[in-house]
């Protein structure tokens, strides 16, 4: 929520938009093809990642003083505009191109999905990030060993990078106009946001001040507390341009406190009061931001410690009684849709509660058996040989498919044509 009283003081309508945004304040979604806001990545090595949450696989890594453009936001996770060089895939299947630069999308609803540049993610391709309908043009920038088209991301894909790492840079520095303010009162508009504003008599911009002027209130006397409050308001402004962990309001806050339990200047007093409000609100956000901070990194270091845990389990894939190597439903992939190379199916529990996939069954080329007529069927299967996919938390088994056979059960609609 936007500060319900802001100072007519060029410069602070920032303040009141910084704390909008790390206050956990909304951030409209940008309209396809339009600017969002102009932010900057605040520490080293930090994931810029396929979905909101540390679940999904990174596409690339940013670097501190790295643009980036903030589109919106879901919770503690900022939305934003793919980096340089960052791209998605696309079944080649489904794009005819003559050139292989260019190329037309020749299916319905085809889904884009996002690619890492990062060689432990590469393999990943589970993220849908956008459908594409028959017509689409994409732009081609090279096509992977199994059939997949790198391509430049299209309208509307977006990437996501947690908000602890991301500091909004200044109104000056989106590209917006600068905040504007009536000389009565009224309003300070930045963008297309308005702001209420508490008008004081005799509060001049700050910009306006000459050399000589050295306090903030033209027109009026100059007292020591004025002198003061000139040279916190500047303080304040020099901790916005630091990177958000490393901002300290606590001084700065302290001495405006001084100022508003004085009685010499009245005026001064009650200025100071309004400006502490402002920059407990801001101490609060960077708080926040340096626990949000935390809790991730702290995040990130169990899921490694987990997955070097998960490294040392020797992965062995038990034969199933009956001779069979394994036995389930079998399902369509989304992960692997008709038509791609390989061609694999999903093999679900399907007595869990929510199916579960326990291994792809991968079809050799030119075999002979029909598979849609094992689809959605329980079916036995005999592998030719075996391996496992690995990259994810739960490695999954692949059989290559020798033989299979019908266990029972009848034909049931998959109920997550989306599903792995």
């Amino acid at each position: 929520m936007y500060l319900n009283t802001v100072f007519t003081i060029r410069g602070f309508a920032v303040v009141a938009l910084a704390v909008s945004l790390l206050s956990g304040g909304s951030i409209a979604q940008a309209p396809v093809g339009q600017a969002g806001r102009a932010a900057e990545i605040t520490g080293t090595d930090v994931y810029v990642r396929s979905g909101p949450s540390a679940n999904h696989y990174p596409v690339v890594k940013a670097q501190a003083g790295d643009r980036v453009t903030v589109v919106g936001e879901n919770r503690e996770w900022l939305e934003v505009l793919p980096p340089e060089g960052v791209f998605s895939f696309i079944s080649g299947d489904y794009v005819d191109t003559t050139d292989g630069k260019v190329g037309l999308v020749s299916g319905e609803n085809v889904r884009v999905r996002a690619g890492s540049l990062l060689p432990e993610f590469a393999k990943n391709k589970y993220v849908v990030q956008t459908k594409l309908m028959r017509g689409a043009q994409v732009s081609i920038l090279s096509r992977d060993p199994d059939g997949y088209l790198r391509i430049e991301p299209p309208p509307g894909v977006t990437v996501w990078v947690h908000s602890g790492y991301v500091s909004i840079l200044p109104v000056s520095d989106n590209g917006f106009d600068q905040p504007e303010t009536d000389a009565v009162g009224g309003t300070v508009t930045t963008g297309d946001s308005s702001v209420a504003t508490l008008q004081v008599d005799g509060l001049a911009d700050a910009s306006e001040a000459t050399s000589e002027e050295k306090w903030l209130f033209k027109g009026q006397k100059e007292t020591p507390q004025r002198r003061a409050l000139a040279e916190l308001d500047e303080l304040v402004r020099a901790e916005l341009e630091k990177p958000v962990p490393d901002r300290d309001f606590e001084p700065i806050s302290n001495r405006y406190e001084a100022i508003a339990g004085q009685t010499e200047d009245v005026f001064a007093g009650q200025y100071a009061t309004g400006r502490m409000e402002q920059v407990a609100q801001l101490a609060s956000s960077v708080e926040r931001v340096r626990s949000i901070r935390k809790l991730d990194e702290q995040i990130e270091s169990q899921r490694r410690e987990f997955l070097k845990e998960r490294a040392k389990i020797r992965e062995e894939m038990p034969p199933i009684p009956n001779g069979l190597d394994a036995q389930g439903v079998l399902r369509a992939s989304a992960l692997y849709p008709p038509g791609s190379f390989p061609e694999r199916y999903r093999l679900v529990d399907p007595t869990a509660r929510r199916e579960r996939t326990i291994a792809y069954v991968e079809v050799r080329p030119n075999s002979s058996i029909d598979i849609p007529s094992f689809l959605g069927r329980y079916v036995g299967v005999r592998a030719a040989g075996r391996r496992l996919q690995t990259g994810g938390i739960q490695p999954v088994p692949i059989y290559v498919l020798g033989e299979i056979v019908l266990l029972g059960g009848e034909t049931k609609p998959d109920p997550s044509p989306d599903g792995g």
